[in-house]
């Protein structure tokens, strides 16, 4: 048996599948969710498709990916392949949670170095620990780690 697509190409694909999967799945990524290039790529294809109010097909996905250039014609045909082990019954809420888990540990690491290393901010330990827990709540609500923060300054 063959090897299952990664999460962000099976998430892609069942965006362009010609049913409603992308009414639920879109919305709820970002770009910074994907890690491959690729893929984010063709979330960017799938996201500019929905923009104009259109239908994310795999027609669809392949005119706009021509005309944006966002996309090879390699890998326009690769993103198309990406399905062929995928069943009808795909766990998508569980897909969706995985791809925002890895964006998260792939996040806390540069926020505790960041945080750490003060970027040229002399900060005390307190100050310093409690943007590291400013900056992983809102990583953990938003998806970023930068939204939204207020850096609390010595007196």
């Amino acid at each position: 048996m063959n090897k299952l697509p990664n999460t962000e190409q099976a998430l892609v694909y069942l965006c362009l599948t010609g049913d409603e999967n992308y009414k639920e799945i879109a919305p709820q990524l970002i770009d910074e969710h994907f890690s491959d290039e690729t893929a984010l790529k063709a979330f960017k294809v799938i996201n500019a498709i929905m923009k104009d109010g259109k239908h994310p097909t795999f027609v669809t996905f392949g005119k706009y990916a021509q005309i944006d250039k966002q996309l090879t014609p390699q890998q326009i045909s690769s993103v198309t392949q990406w399905g062929n082990e995928l069943s009808y019954s795909e766990p998508i809420n569980e897909y969706i949670a995985i791809l925002k888990d890895e964006h998260i540990k792939r996040n806390i690491n540069s926020i505790l170095t960041e945080e750490a290393l003060g970027l040229g901010k002399l900060r005390s330990g307190g100050e310093t620990a409690v943007n590291i827990i400013k900056r992983l709540n809102t990583l953990i609500e938003n998806g970023s780690p930068t939204d939204n923060i207020i850096i609390v300054t010595g007196k």
